[in-house]
């Protein structure tokens, strides 16, 4: 018996078929890809060096990086001399650190925004965050 052309349902079956398979490899994707999270930093340049005051995270940061990103080029930097806790506040410490690298164009007293890698994340869970909304 010969099957007309609305009974066909072969082309049906394969683009549902497909259009699952790459659902499903987008679902993969997103679970795998990582993104690198950045947190910002702020410094004041003094005598050649940039002396840093953060909180507890923030230095475990410093001392587990060796490079951050200082107007979006990459700086390897060194720790030069760490005065530990100079302030209590909130029931908080605050620390302070000095590191240089090679070749700073400062002058003293310049206020520098510095990135350090923070921490990575699944693509899906930026997708999570957008529908929680505000």
């Amino acid at each position: 018996m010969k099957k007309k052309k609305y009974e066909k349902t072969f082309s049906l079956f394969l683009g549902v078929f497909l259009l699952l398979f790459f659902e499903f490899v987008l679902l993969l994707f997103l679970f795998q890809k990582k993104i690198q999270i950045y947190k910002k930093i702020q410094g004041v340049v003094s005598n050649n060096s940039i002396i840093l005051v953060m909180n507890y995270q923030d230095r475990k940061k410093i001392y587990s990086n060796s490079f951050l990103y200082v107007n979006g080029k990459k700086k390897y930097y060194e720790i030069k001399n760490d005065l530990g806790i100079i302030l209590q506040k909130d029931g908080e410490d605050y620390y302070q650190i000095e590191i240089v690298w090679d070749k700073m164009n400062y002058k003293n007293n310049d206020s520098i925004t510095m990135s350090i890698k923070d921490k990575k994340i699944r693509l899906i869970e930026i997708f999570q965050i957008i529908l929680e909304g505000d």
